[in-house]
């Protein structure tokens, strides 16, 4: 039936339930059931509403980039059941692929689809089989000649008998060297003379070697890169959460070992009696007044320099220099016996000590002081009276 636009409308049958032979590139043959819960799952027939058709299988599957040169008409959208085949109106229309359907030398479909093998094998209805399609999802439904669709001559475009050429009168096309099977998808093959771009191939998934369809093998390349990318990413960044939470962990055991040692009593008993030494040491030199309490070692320690050599200066000495000055000053300051006040208190005690004859009395009776014991008598103060 041609529609008002001058396009051709014929009901077709697009695939059917039933075992296909899938010959592989090494020359074995995989034989896979189609069974009737996957072809005629409501999602799978979906993806053939509105499918576009094509001349025979494309070397690629058919999207925006490539439609306008693959495409010769497309599927309607009313897709059913009819018994065991899948049923549905095809609308051709390109003018040559018109003239080819109306002479006969375009009669069979074959779809062209992405699956997931199931690698169970069985027997359905006495055939056995090896594998099952499963979660079937379709791109195109493609137009050959007779005996030409896997799927058999059932499935085929319904036009007049008259229409058709007579046996023999066609060139039959045999689908043999182009079979594929893969673990993770599946199209059917292209007829055309290019069918290289079928070869299978053989990709490595996690250290196993596996057997794709060519087309394919670059979409799970890709795919495979882009994981692996982003594994190596994510591990970049684990390894970079992983070594800040190292150097906090160790960070946070100092701190531990450093409270558990200021805790110890012995350490506390040590601390103490150091402090205790320190000002000790820095009271000999410094007054009673001035205020030690807080400060540092270093403080205490540029206090007593200072108070030593006013003009001592420390800036930018480092906390070992100060306290070997430190320590050179006390030692200074415990064999002279003190400070300088103290040594010349000390040195005029001595003195007057040593020079005061002990028992001396005055001339009244009286013993004599300690400021005249040891004058000579011309240095004594003559007396008041004339008896003396």
């Amino acid at each position: 039936m041609r529609t008002p636009q001058g396009f051709l409308r014929v009901p077709a049958y697009l695939t059917r339930v039933g075992v296909f032979s899938y010959k592989r590139a090494d020359g074995t043959t995989v034989r896979e059931l189609r069974p009737a819960d996957e072809v005629f799952k409501d999602d799978s027939l979906a993806t053939l509403s509105s499918a576009p058709v094509t001349d025979l299988h494309p070397t690629e599957m058919v999207g925006p980039q490539n439609v306008r040169k693959l495409r010769v008409g497309h599927v309607g959208e009313a897709v059913r059941k009819d018994g065991r085949l899948v049923a549905a109106h095809i609308t051709v229309e390109d003018h040559e692929i018109i003239q080819k359907v109306e002479k006969g030398e375009r009669r069979e479909i074959s779809c062209g689809y992405r699956c997931r093998i199931d690698a169970t094998p069985g027997v359905h209805e006495g055939e056995r089989y090896d594998v099952v399609q499963r979660d079937i999802v379709y791109n195109h439904a493609a137009l050959g000649p007779r005996n030409w669709g896997r799927a058999g001559n059932d499935v085929c475009l319904r036009v007049d008998s008259n229409d058709a050429p007579e046996e023999g009168d066609e060139q039959v096309f045999r689908l043999d060297s182009a079979d594929a099977v893969s673990a993770t998808t599946h199209s059917a093959p292209s007829e055309r003379e290019d069918e290289n771009d079928m070869d299978m191939v053989t990709i490595r998934v996690d250290g196993i070697d596996c057997q794709v369809a060519k087309q394919s093998s670059q979409l799970i390349e890709r795919a495979l890169k882009e994981h692996t990318d982003a594994a190596d990413s994510n591990k970049k960044a684990l390894d970079t959460l992983q070594g800040k939470f190292d150097a906090q962990s160790a960070e946070l055991d100092k701190v531990k070992k450093e409270l558990t040692e200021l805790k110890d009593p012995k350490r506390l008993d040590a601390a103490v009696s150091e402090r205790t030494a320190l000002l000790e040491q820095a009271r000999r030199v410094l007054p009673a007044e001035e205020k030690l309490d807080g400060k540092t070692p270093r403080q205490v320690h540029e206090l007593v320099l200072k108070k030593l050599d006013d003009k001592a200066d420390f800036a930018g000495k480092s906390d070992e220099y100060v306290l070997a000055r430190f320590d050179a000053a006390i030692a200074s300051v415990s064999a002279d016996g003190g400070g300088k006040d103290d040594k010349r208190s000390d040195a005029l005690d001595r003195f007057r000590s040593d020079t005061t004859p002990k028992g001396s009395l005055s001339k009244s009776g009286n013993t004599e002081s300690r400021a005249d014991a040891g004058l000579a008598d011309w240095q004594k103060p003559l007396a008041y009276s004339k008896d003396t």
